[in-house]
């Protein structure tokens, strides 16, 4: 009977904490790197809500911005600075892996000291030494002996086990969910506030980090007084630092407590119940009552019907207690099946983020290989700008050799014009003396003329025949010798016509040659310039690629680190869900136990009350079997495997 009560108050106890989840999304926000910069830092005190600020220990405007956050009403946190994977140690307060168990403590402990009104600790940088279990723990037991503070893990490194450490050590403690502004761009600090909220309605919380920056406050200013509107609370850091699984732990370790009172309370009845049985089975063991003592009967009579009553009102709330145990069980087992469907979302919402992991980490891949080839391009471009430089200084130097060349056919040109002006006159005279020797061909032909005419007229004067004969031959002979200088010479200033022709036209064609190699090299020039122009633009634009993949494979390694942090949460979530599931599963056996337990109680006392009815029946001389009907004891029959 008991344990139905019990099963109610587990129910009363763990719904509101389920019913809890469903409350609006909270958020988290720390501001990291303050100290540094005054009025960066004033900013940031006069954000909206209870942003907390994490202040770096030696930082100049430390000790005066951290005094103005506490007076504000924010969260003060130590930025403690810590050795990293690819930057070496050059913070004045930095533990580095070198250092040893005393040394970290002294810089702990230098760092609480330095930073007033500090309630918690995070890591900045530190991807190196967060990943190393034994200055994590070190780490840990400076805090637990300084017993102040809590511990944020800034998971600069998706393998830092800072976070596990801390819950060992019982240290309170959280993880950064989301950066904030790793791109100070204002869209890009949009896209990651907006997974933050995310991240938050999803899982019921969420931390996200910024830095002060003029874009990251300029944001916030604005971002923050709408929250409220979309239904996300911001709360300080204390807030998140315990997780879903001991709220249940804490409320199914109450539970027991209030089940063992309600259980030693019924217990407490059905004992008494059970010794006013006893005592009146002792009464009519030492007083039997005679036939004819009607008084005893009466009294008998009515005792038995007050123990009826008694067993009556047990039997309803026995019967109340089954249906509510009935209930229980079936929400009992609702619960069950939200936990087993909890956990198979989990499940599949781990293995949906291994497979995104998996497939960003082949995109990661994918735009190695892009940007390797680029960059092979690039080089070829590179190549081919260093081969298009040669050959235009090639052409260069083939151009002011076409220019030399055409200067040298010019001056062949000109004295080849200057001997063709002297040929011109040469020819000039040439022909002057072939007209003389015309006109002395034609005085020749007179002469011949007359001689005919003299010898058809006068034969008679020999001697001056003779004379004349003897002066056409000489005339003939010097006519004849100035015939045959005069064609030597003429076809000697022919030959020397030719030859200067000839030389002209290879002077022409020279420079014609001079001047279309000229243009050709211009033409290739230009050409050249026009490739080493489109080679320049291609590298240009295959450096903003390079770049643009730089930055997106930047952005997905980013988000496979914050994937990979999801991954572990929800793994946590899933293992806490199965404790859950396991204690529920333990605190049902209990209850069946338990439930077993009165059903045995219930019957026993059943049992008593039957052979109590039967004793006084035969007292007072009735029947067994009327007793029997009487009782009914059916009525009481309880299913033992309710539970």
């Amino acid at each position: 009977m008991n344990c139905r009560a019990v099963i109610l108050l587990v129910a009363l106890v763990i719904l509101p904490i389920f019913a809890g989840s469903a409350q609006a999304a909270q958020i988290a926000i720390i501001i990291d790197d303050l100290g540094d910069n005054g009025p960066l830092g004033e900013r940031f005190v006069d954000l909206p809500g209870p942003v907390a600020g994490a202040f770096l220990p030696s930082s100049p405007h430390t000790e005066r911005l951290a005094q103005a956050t506490h007076e504000a009403g924010k969260e003060v946190i130590v930025h403690l600075p810590m050795e990293a994977t690819r930057r070496t140690v050059t913070h004045p307060d930095a533990i580095a892996l070198s250092d040893d168990a005393a040394a970290l403590r002294s810089i702990v402990q230098n760092g609480l000291d330095r930073v007033p009104h500090a309630v918690g600790l995070n890591n900045h940088q530190g991807s190196a030494l967060t990943q190393n279990t034994d200055h994590m723990q070190w780490l840990m037991g400076v805090l637990a002996d300084d017993g102040r503070v809590f511990f944020v893990d800034s998971m600069t490194s998706g393998r830092s086990v800072g976070l596990r450490v801390a819950r060992d050590y019982g240290i309170p403690a959280a993880r950064r969910d989301v950066f904030l502004d790793n791109v100070r761009t204002r869209e890009a600090i949009d896209k990651q506030f907006q997974r933050l909220l995310r991240l938050a309605t999803a899982r019921g919380s969420a931390v996200g980090i910024g830095h002060p920056y003029p874009e990251t406050l300029d944001y916030l200013e604005q971002a923050l007084p709408k929250l409220a509107a979309q239904g996300v609370s911001l709360v300080k850091v204390t807030s998140l630092l315990s997780t879903p699984g001991p709220r249940v732990q804490a409320a199914t370790e109450a539970a027991p407590t209030a089940l063992t009172a309600k259980d030693d309370t019924l217990r407490t009845a059905l004992s008494q119940a059970s010794k006013q049985v006893a005592a009146l089975q002792a009464e009519l063991r030492a007083k039997p009552a005679p036939a004819n003592n009607t008084q005893a009967e009466s009294k008998l009579r009515k005792q038995l019907a007050e123990a009826r009553a008694d067993l009556q009102s047990q039997q309803a709330l026995a019967e109340q207690l089954q249906r509510a145990l009935t209930a229980a069980q079936q929400r009992n087992a609702d619960l069950l099946q939200s936990e087993q469907a909890a956990t198979s979302s989990s499940n599949a919402e781990l293995e949906t983020l291994s497979r995104t992991l998996a497939d960003t980490r082949s995109s990661l891949r994918a735009r190695q290989q892009q940007i390797e080839a680029l960059q092979a391009r690039n080089a070829a471009a590179d190549a081919q700008q260093a081969a298009a430089a040669r050959e235009l200084a090639q052409a260069q130097q083939a151009l002011e050799a076409a220019r030399s060349d055409r200067t040298d056919a010019g001056n062949q040109l000109a004295q080849a014009n200057q001997r063709i002006a002297t040929l011109e006159s040469a020819i000039a005279r040439s022909r002057e003396d072939n007209q003389r020797l015309r006109a002395s061909n034609a005085e020749l032909a007179d002469a011949k003329q007359r001689v005919a005419q003299l010898t058809s007229a006068s034969a008679a004067s020999s001697t001056v025949v003779a004379r004349l004969r003897d002066q056409v031959q000489l005339l003939e002979t010097r006519l004849a010798t100035q015939n045959r200088e005069l064609n030597a010479k003429i076809a000697q200033q022919q030959s020397d016509i030719a030859a200067l022709n000839t030389q002209r036209d290879a002077a022409l064609r020279a420079q014609a040659a001079s001047v279309e190699s000229l243009n050709e090299t211009q033409q290739s020039r230009a050409v050249l310039s026009e490739q080493l122009a489109a080679a320049q633009r291609r590298l240009a634009s295959q450096s903003q690629r390079i770049e643009a993949l730089r930055l997106r494979v930047s952005d997905s390694a980013i988000a496979a680190r914050d994937q990979l942090a999801l991954v572990q949460t929800l793994r946590a979530e899933r293992d806490a869900a199965n404790r859950r599931l396991e204690r529920v599963e333990g605190e049902r056996m209990t209850l069946a136990e338990r439930l077993s337990s009165a059903h045995q109680d219930t019957s026993q006392i059943a049992a008593e009350n039957r052979e109590l009815r039967k004793r006084l029946l035969r007292t007072h001389g009735q029947p067994a079997q009327a007793a029997d009907a009487n009782a009914s004891p059916a009525r009481f029959k309880l299913d033992p495997g309710g539970g």
